[in-house]
């Protein structure tokens, strides 16, 4: 069985409203230690903040200015997205082509379900190769006592 989006996002994501202000996006992602934060309108997503957008309108604006901006004029309303069932090999694929951090999931509808990171799949690499050590000294054990 492969590995799909579903095993790797994280579920319910932390998200924004377009009138909310990058204040409070940016005290979120400092808050949490996250870059990402989607941006729903009645449980469907509209749009991203990055932790990177905050930095550039930061720049141009000031951080005090910046702050009072609402969300709406500044995500990224074209959004690469991917289905829990989406295969991760193709949304890594996808992430590593258009050199994007993350995916947010999301039903047929637009409904937000999750957002899959390159956090997460560090998480499932990490985990990948302590299971494949673990294999490795097994076997190694088993061939010593013969």
């Amino acid at each position: 069985m492969s590995t799909t989006v579903e095993d790797l996002m994280t579920s319910a994501p932390l998200t924004l409203g377009e009138d909310d202000d990058l204040g409070m996006a940016r005290a979120l992602l400092q808050h949490r230690a996250i870059r990402h934060l989607p941006v729903v309108r009645d449980g469907h997503l509209v749009g991203l903040v990055t932790s990177r957008t905050l930095m550039r309108i930061e720049a141009e604006l000031g951080p005090h200015l910046a702050a009072l901006q609402p969300v709406s004029k500044v995500m990224e309303s074209e959004v690469r997205t991917v289905r829990r069932g989406t295969p991760a090999r193709r949304a890594v694929g996808l992430m590593l082509k258009h050199q994007i951090g993350c995916l947010p999931v999301v039903e047929a509808d637009g409904t937000l379900v999750g957002i899959m990171t390159d956090s997460d799949l560090l998480r499932f690499a990490s985990d990948s190769a302590r299971d494949l050590d673990e294999v490795t000294s097994l076997i190694e054990r088993g061939n010593d006592e013969r």
